[in-house]
């Protein structure tokens, strides 16, 4: 696994790779191809938090990895923003983010299911943290 995952934003896909790999091989690309499987995250939807932690426990740690090359997306290096962090006692990473918009597949569906899952949650936790503060206003 050359490049990981490091989080879902409501905007796009932050990514980490070793920097010294991107350096030397990817910054001399014109793009990156990554296979993504998006369909635990739609699967997600519509459930209470609860029920999501329980969904989300079925899948292994990489969970939105797919081997299919039919799950492929394609992100040319010039929409990516890279950021670098130096900490050589422990890690030297480069940052790769991405927006959606800006991401190629064949099929939307990956970036549908994203998005649609982090509008959900944030609805979700949006509504988790008000109802609190209505009983503290009552």
């Amino acid at each position: 696994q050359l490049v990981n995952l490091e989080q879902l934003t409501t905007s796009g896909l932050l990514f980490s790779v070793d920097a010294e790999l991107f350096q030397r091989e990817i910054a001399q690309s014109q793009g990156l191809r990554i296979l993504l499987e998006t369909s635990a995250l739609a699967g997600a939807v519509g459930k209470s938090l609860e029920e999501m932690k329980a969904h989300f426990s079925q899948y292994t740690f990489n969970f939105l990895y797919s081997s299919k090359k039919d799950d492929s997306v394609y992100c040319s290096l010039t929409d990516f923003s890279v950021h670098s962090s130096f900490d050589f006692f422990k890690n030297k990473k480069a940052y790769l983010f991405i927006p959606y918009s800006k991401i190629e597949c064949k099929k939307d569906l990956h970036v549908k299911n994203i998005t649609n899952f982090m509008d959900y949650t944030k609805s979700l936790v949006r509504d988790l943290y008000k109802d609190p503060f209505k009983k503290r206003s009552a």
